[in-house]
């Protein structure tokens, strides 16, 4: 599963770049992982360890050259093409290369005018989730994989400006395991939008339980609102995974913890010392919770922050682009591999990599690059 807000995520990077003071609402705890837990990269080329899948070539892609896809099964994708009347979903067995239409998804998806970017497949692998729109009016959908037992409601809307605005619409997440699907969105508060609160509802996917207020709390004004986790409704995420790449001025992530309880959320965030010059893109939680994938590196450094040395000259430091791994407080951070340093077709070598996802039962990575489906063991 991927951490939040950018599991619909991936999808808003544009908080202001750079965290003030933590601010709590509750107990407040913060732990530095060490600059030594980013431990000595191993020298490893990517693709000499990764598993060729399949080609991905025709499947329809949201962002840039990375085909989008979604594992519904240990040896199942699920992905999208262009259709004649709309959008066609099929899946892919990737262990016998058999190709399969998903009818009733298929017709489901295409009711009304479907989006797949911020597609994601429930933690059971049992439902899709997807954001639509009726009647020119925004909304989410849930079903199961083969089309039937259909929720969809109106998606929330709060701000009045573009879509990339946290403060405009709601996100939304699974939770509980896939029971449930939560909707998040910030309130300005009284003094307005620097005084925001979240808001946090519960959905039954059933059809059958209204909708129930999670949380409602203060929050920080350069952030998303926080978001359930995949299995655990009282436990939140947020993290600064916002910022844009090219504005960044530091090597540091900061993950927050929101705790809820009887009293008031107990917030406490972890400030995470990627590799110098590490250029973080992002992050992906296991499905397990027990480790973190990061995609890091870059042929170039588009912060210029590593483009000189002592005497001034021009000698570029950097991590190249590729996959690393830790635990969840980021403390054992080592490379699991990297592509080779292309400083010609530095920008395609960045746009043709990306979705990188964790394999149903945590122990493989799989990720796109030049069009092609790969798989890595973690292990």
């Amino acid at each position: 599963m991927q951490l939040k807000p950018h599991r619909f995520w991936k999808a808003c990077p544009v908080v202001a770049a750079g965290l003030a003071a933590c601010w709590t609402s509750g107990a407040h705890l913060s732990w530095p992982i060490g600059a030594a837990a980013a431990t000595a990269r191993v020298s490893s080329l990517l693709l000499s360890r990764a598993k060729f899948l399949t080609k991905t070539t025709g499947w329809s892609e949201f962002s840039i050259t990375t085909a989008e896809y979604h594992w519904i099964s240990p040896d199942e994708v699920l992905y999208f093409r262009n259709g004649t009347d709309g959008t066609d979903i099929e899946r892919l067995n990737v262990r016998t290369h058999v190709r399969s239409p998903m009818t009733g998804l298929t017709r489901a998806f295409n009711e009304q005018r479907a989006y797949i970017a911020g597609v994601s497949v429930s933690p059971d692998y049992r439902r899709l989730l997807w954001a639509s729109e009726r009647d020119k009016k925004p909304t989410y959908v849930t079903a199961l994989l083969d089309g039937t037992r259909r929720t969809e409601w109106t998606r929330k809307k709060v701000g009045r400006h573009s879509v990339l605005d946290p403060y405009a619409w709601s996100t939304a997440t699974w939770t509980s395991g896939g029971k449930e699907v939560a909707e998040c969105w910030l309130e300005p508060g009284a003094a307005g939008p620097a005084d925001p609160f979240a808001h946090i509802v519960l959905r039954g996917v059933d059809g059958n339980s209204a909708p129930r207020t999670l949380a409602h709390f203060r929050w920080r004004k350069t952030m998303f609102a926080p978001m359930p986790d995949d299995l655990d409704s009282a436990t939140l995420f947020a993290e600064d995974h916002s910022i844009q790449l090219q504005n960044r001025a530091t090597d540091d992530v900061v993950r927050y913890i929101v705790k809820l309880g009887a009293g008031k959320p107990s917030v406490s965030h972890q400030t995470i010392h990627l590799p110098k010059y590490a250029n973080f893109a992002n992050l992906i939680l296991s499905p397990k919770a027990d480790r973190i994938a990061w995609e890091l590196g870059s042929p170039y450094d588009p912060t210029s922050r590593g483009m000189s040395d002592s005497h001034g000259e021009l000698r570029p430091q950097r991590v190249p682009l590729g996959i690393w791994i830790s635990r969840p407080d980021g403390s054992g951070l080592h490379e699991l591999g990297h592509l080779p340093i292309d400083r010609k077709n530095a920008m395609t070598q960045h746009q043709e990599f990306g979705q990188i996802k964790w394999t149903p039962d945590g122990r493989s990575l799989s990720f796109i690059y030049q069009r092609k489906l790969y798989r890595i063991p973690v292990d």
